[in-house]
This record gives structure tokens, C-alpha cells and sequence, in this order.
């Protein structure tokens, strides 16, 4: 590391933003003008929909007096979401807003697949220097006084190429737990058909005719209270894969009479009964662990679907897709806080494929996440945010 250098960032090139377009100036086609939500897609290598334009004679007009983003050219998140960082890679023309993007040019020594993994390693810092305690933003000249390491420009170029590599290996992982999930949804519709559709003219029932028992809300216990061996699913655990993880739950020392009440039994399905955003109204996840091994907590609500009519991994995966996601949202409360109560959950109409067929799809969702959690078992992100660090301190 002797050839070494440590820099200022703003002194190995220019730091600046875009020139203001006013929303007057939004035109309905013509040169994409790009925001966060853009940069952030381009950055993940995903299909941008823009949504705003601004006219070709602008355009021309800012290229001509204050220049465009060119082939090498670094765009940074500084806006909400800080430190998403892409490297413009071709002449494709647009335009983006000014103070929500930082814009990094002229880097003349320094090569921009480098630089933009040097950004990305010091990704935590750079949301540290961002302002504001809820709507967080990147300033120019905080970025401009960062101190960077500065290898010679060959050991640059070959440091960047090896971090090409790890993160192709990277992005693979994620595309394949990707199309895990598209082929989930793939098989699901091409066996059942869409459920709003139902070409296939499956029998319609009401939810309510297929749970043994009633639903139920969770315990309620203070924050003081939670301190013991069993765990409490609350709304949070709702959101993860398709079964409730409670590995990292918070825990109670329940009662006899509260175990019995609350307790969660395999195959019983939890809604979240209320939420600031009406997209998390009455989202469904179920429960894989042993009988009674769990209590569900008071912002959700239990049902327990009969077995011998309807599969619980079948019934979950239905509940989350978009119809019947929209059915579920239009029954919800909206007056202050979203909220869904046990009889609206009892009302949600569903079709009732052949039981044998929706135990089939439960065997082939287990099959393909056993398949998915072995790719996420590598670790791949941790590990090449270690090749990252080691990258920056000379170790490769």
C-alpha cells in the first residue's frame, strides 16, 4: 500500500447536482427525468419506468450551457434513500432532479468502477454524514470532505475487476430467489387458475365455513412484562417469507389458562388486524412450529382452518395474492387506522380447489424454499461486504 494516497473526494473530481426543473416544465414525452426511485433501479440493475419527462429543447438548452450525465459519469442517492450509487454505462439521454441526486464528474484519475465500490464500502458512513432525523439528505460538501485511500490507477482498475466478479456471483443469488418466487406464483395460477377469474369454476365459500372454532385477537401484555421462555408472534413476523419466523420473538412466561387461549397451533393462520399503511391491513402468514410452542400477540388475529377441508400453506399462499389482497383491504376500517376485525376475516370469499390438489402445491412450495434457503444460506452479501473492506485496506 505504499504507492497508496489518501484524498479528499473533492479534490479528485467535481461534486455538484442538476440544474432545477420546475414541475411546469414536466412534459408528457421527451427526454426521461429521472429522481431517486430511478437512480435507485438503475443502481440494482432493474427496468426503469419513467414516469417524468422534460422536453428535447430543455434538454439541449442544460447540455449546452451546463452539460449531462456522459459514459463514467457517478450518480448517488442523496435524498431519503442515501448512497444508492450507479456508473452511467451508455448515451442513453435524461435529465434527473436537482439536490435528490448527487452527481460526481470530471474524475479524471480515478476509475469510475472503483470509485463507485469505494462509495459502496463506505455506504454506512455516507448515510452517517446525511442530515435530518427523519427525512435524511446527503450534503454536497460533507461528501466533498471525505477522506478516501487513492491506489494507483492500474491497481485500481484490477481491484474493481475482482469486485465485478463477486458481485455477478452476488446478483445471481439474488435472481435466483427471485424466480423462486415467480415460479411459486407460476405454478399456483397455472394449477388453480387466477382466483379472481376462476376460469376454472371452483365452488366459492366464505372463510368463516372453513376454521374450526372462532377467531380470536392475541394477549395483550405490557412492554414490562415481556421477559420469559415463549415466544410472541406479533404484526412485524407477518411480513417475512411464507411460514412465521419466531426465532428472534419476544418472549413471556405465560399462564396455563394463557397458553391454552393464545397458543399457536401448526397450521393456524394470523392476520395483522391494524396498520398505519392499508397495505399491511389483515396480511396473512401461517404457523409451521409445534403445537403450543408460541402465543400470537393483540394487533392480530387467529383463525384455525379445518384441516380436512382446506390446506393452511394453500389457504395462506391464496390470502396474499393481489385479489384477493384487494378483497381482504376493502373490508378494512380506514376512519383513522386501518383495521380489519374477526367477523370481515370471516366474510373473505375464496375458491375451494380439491383438497388433494392443494396438498400437492404444499409439497412443491416446501420443495422450492428448501431449495431457495440453501441459496440464502451462503451468506453472499456478507461476504462480499468483507471482500469490500478488505478491497479499501489493500488486502486483495
Amino acid at each position: 500500500m505504499s504507492e497508496w494516497k489518501t484524498c479528499l473526494l473533492g479534490q479528485l473530481g467535481e461534486i455538484t447536482s442538476s440544474k432545477r426543473i420546475f414541475q411546469r416544465e414536466y412534459v408528457e414525452s421527451g427526454i426521461p427525468f429521472y429522481r431517486t426511485k430511478e437512480i435507485k433501479e438503475l443502481a440494482n440493475q432493474e427496468s426503469v419506468s419513467s414516469e417524468l419527462f422534460i422536453s428535447r429543447e430543455r434538454y439541449e438548452e442544460i447540455k449546452g450551457k451546463f452539460g449531462v450525465p456522459k459514459i463514467g459519469d457517478i450518480l448517488v442517492t442523496a435524498i431519503g434513500t442515501v448512497g444508492e450509487i450507479y456508473v452511467v454505462e451508455n448515451k442513453e439521454e435524461f435529465y434527473f432532479k436537482d439536490g435528490n441526486v448527487l452527481w460526481l464528474k470530471n474524475f479524471e484519475d480515478v476509475d469510475p468502477y472503483f470509485l463507485r465500490y469505494l462509495l459502496s464500502s463506505l455506504i454506512n458512513d455516507l448515510k452517517g454524514l446525511s442530515s435530518g432525523s427523519t427525512y435524511k439528505a446527503l450534503p454536497i460538501a460533507k461528501l466533498k470532505s471525505y477522506k478516501v485511500p487513492l491506489p494507483p490507477i492500474a491497481e485500481q482498475r484490477r481491484i474493481a475487476a475482482i469486485l465485478d466478479k463477486a458481485d455477478a456471483i452476488r446478483r445471481k443469488r439474488k435472481q435466483a430467489i427471485q424466480y423462486t418466487e415467480e415460479l411459486l406464483r407460476s405454478a399456483f395460477l397455472d394449477m388453480f387458475g387466477d382466483p379472481v377469474t376462476n376460469p376454472r369454476n371452483w365452488e366459492i365459500v366464505k372463510l368463516g365455513s372453513l376454521i374450526v372454532g372462532k377467531p380470536n385477537n392475541g394477549i395483550f401484555k405490557k412492554n414490562h412484562e415481556y421477559d420469559g421462555g415463549t415466544p410472541v408472534v406479533w404484526v412485524k413476523e407477518l411480513f417475512g417469507g411464507h411460514t412465521i419466523d419466531f426465532s428472534e420473538s419476544r418472549t413471556l412466561s405465560p399462564t396455563e389458562n394463557e397458553v391454552e387461549k393464545y397458543g399457536l397451533k401448526k397450521g393456524d393462520i394470523l392476520f395483522c388486524r391494524s396498520s398505519l399503511k392499508l397495505g399491511g391491513i389483515g396480511f396473512s402468514n401461517v404457523f409451521d412450529g409445534m403445537d403450543f410452542s408460541a402465543l400470537f400477540e393483540c394487533h392480530v388475529i387467529r383463525i384455525s382452518p379445518d384441516q380436512q377441508k382446506i390446506n393452511s400453506i394453500f389457504l395462506n399462499y391464496l390470502l396474499r395474492l393481489p385479489g384477493l389482497r384487494q378483497q381482504i383491504i376493502s373490508k378494512s376500517n380506514t376512519v383513522t387506522m386501518s383495521t380489519i376485525g374477526q367477523g370481515e376475516i370471516k366474510q373473505i370469499k375464496i375458491y375451494l380447489p380439491p383438497k388433494e390438489l392443494q396438498d400437492q402445491f404444499e409439497r412443491f412450495l416446501r420443495k422450492t424454499i428448501a431449495s431457495q434457503k440453501k441459496i440464502e444460506a451462503l451468506k453472499l452479501d456478507a461476504l462480499f461486504n468483507s471482500l469490500l473492506q478488505r478491497a479499501f485496506k489493500g488486502e486483495l
